[in-house]
């Protein structure tokens, strides 16, 4: 994927969703096509919810962390707790309220700010979540870091660790992602009913490609490839990231006639329904929380030079219908501008989960 880009509900049955192209780039809620940092391909991503208001959702293309303020206080004394990562600088501000942890105001990505409170070899860290750490001032005040995506997991013992993303081998022949908030796990063949396994919150979820065909699982780093895989001889290909789960069909040659890819979703704890902005929210059963998120296709070209010019881009059409107790996702990418002289190929049709 090397130069390319990245709800479900009863109401969504027989849904489609499409998105224009303003100028050469892709516009939605999620505002320019830079802030699709986890979807920069057509094809299907899960996205994690409840961490940001919008990455892959939309996610700033940085892990500079926001910054909180507040007025100084003198809240009783809270005991710190055992985490890794401590030792992070984050951007700064002051609070008298421990555990600040809701949206926070949108900053320019810039270097760390300094701060006359917090310091960080003596500012005791004692709250923490996936995206936020709060950490305890001398002076009584406190300072909370948020970062835009997952940069820990909970372990069993109640302590922190950094977000895993390495795909490892399991004896099966398929692969596990560990101390990752979406708990991947990937088949051994292209063409199982469990390719790809995602779960959270209580929420258990998987994805296959329908029409795929046999191939084994190569992975390497973040990434797993299933070459060969779809229907067309495309291949699959996925990246774990802190917080989604990027899978592209990688298109080598243009298509002769009109491709369609028809994804299977189907699992358990969580209905799905098509959201305002056209992602497909996978909502919780148990509390109707939005749990992971799939944001409209897009279809991304080779022909971007970094720093100097975008690659090109298009939306995809996609349709959500439900089916036999599952979900069907058919994304419909256009023929005309898949076959444009102008293309660079690969080209990656792309769905990423989050």
């Amino acid at each position: 994927m090397s130069g390319i880009g990245e709800g479900f509900g009863t109401q969504a049955m027989a849904e489609s969703v499409r998105v224009d192209r303003v100028d050469g780039r892709s516009w939605g809620a999620r505002g320019p096509w830079w802030w699709l940092v986890l979807s920069v391909v057509t094809a299907l991503a899960v996205l994690v919810s409840g961490v940001v208001s919008s990455p892959a959702f939309a996610v700033p293309p940085s892990s500079v962390p926001s910054t909180r303020s507040g007025s100084k206080g003198s809240p009783e004394d809270v005991a710190p707790l055992a985490a890794s990562g401590a030792s992070l600088s984050p951007s700064v501000g002051t609070s008298s309220v421990v555990g600040v942890t809701g949206p926070a105001p949108v900053v320019e990505a810039r270097a760390v700010v300094s701060s006359d409170s917090f310091d960080v070899e003596t500012s005791v860290l004692v709250a923490q979540d996936e995206s936020t750490q709060t950490f305890k001032n001398l002076d009584g005040t406190f300072t909370t870091a948020v970062f835009a995506v997952p940069r820990w997991v909970q372990l069993s013992d109640g302590s922190w660790t950094e977000v895993g993303t390495v795909v490892t081998p399991t004896v099966d022949g398929g692969g596990r992602v560990d101390r990752n908030p979406l708990s991947p796990r990937f088949a051994a063949s292209g063409d199982s009913e469990d390719l790809l396994s995602v779960t959270r919150n209580g929420v258990s979820l998987s994805i296959s490609l329908l029409g795929a065909k046999a191939s084994s699982l190569k992975s390497r780093g973040s990434r797993a490839t299933y070459s060969g895989a779809a229907g067309d001889g495309s291949d699959l290909v996925y990246e774990v990231t802190s917080g989604s789960v990027k899978e592209a069909v990688v298109l080598s040659v243009p298509p002769k006639r009109a491709p369609e890819y028809r994804w299977l979703i189907k699992g358990s704890g969580f209905t799905a329904r098509v959201g305002v902005d056209g992602r497909i929210e996978i909502v919780s059963l148990a509390d109707g929380s939005v749990t992971m998120s799939i944001p409209p296709a897009l279809v991304v070209d080779s022909s971007g030079v970094t720093g100097v010019s975008e690659p090109a881009m298009v939306n995809a059409p996609m349709m959500l219908t439900q089916q036999d107790g599952a979900w069907l996702l058919t994304i419909t990418p256009s023929l005309e501008w898949l076959q444009d002289p102008a293309r660079v190929y690969p080209v990656s049709v792309d769905p990423t989960i989050s």
